[in-house]
């Protein structure tokens, strides 16, 4: 299974790949994109179960990155990590299906 961790700072990413038990969720191939727009294509093209987004992005951010995994990639899960306090993007990624 492959997973792709979408943030637009390296640090972000790289720390995301350390922290989680990637072998313990059976997932063999760690994705990275920079942006929301590197992300669909990612997505396109290797077609990832799993996807751990920021929401604040410089290049598409995750409500729109979460409203085209919905239309065009339906059986994508995805999990939300921000550090903005704005329950705003909790209810919007509950409204796409996210954690």
């Amino acid at each position: 299974m492959k997973a792709l961790i979408v943030d637009d700072e390296a640090r972000v990413r790289k720390a995301v790949r350390l922290l989680v038990d990637w072998d313990a969720h059976q997932i063999a191939e760690i994705l990275e994109a920079g942006n929301g727009n590197e992300a669909i294509g990612l997505i396109r093209k290797e077609k990832p179960a799993l996807v751990i987004m920021d929401m604040m992005m410089e290049s598409g951010n995750g409500i729109e990155l979460m409203s085209w995994v919905n239309e065009f990639a339906g059986n994508t899960k995805f999990i939300v990590v921000s550090g903005h306090n704005d329950f705003d993007f909790v209810r919007q990624t509950v409204r796409h299906g996210g954690v």
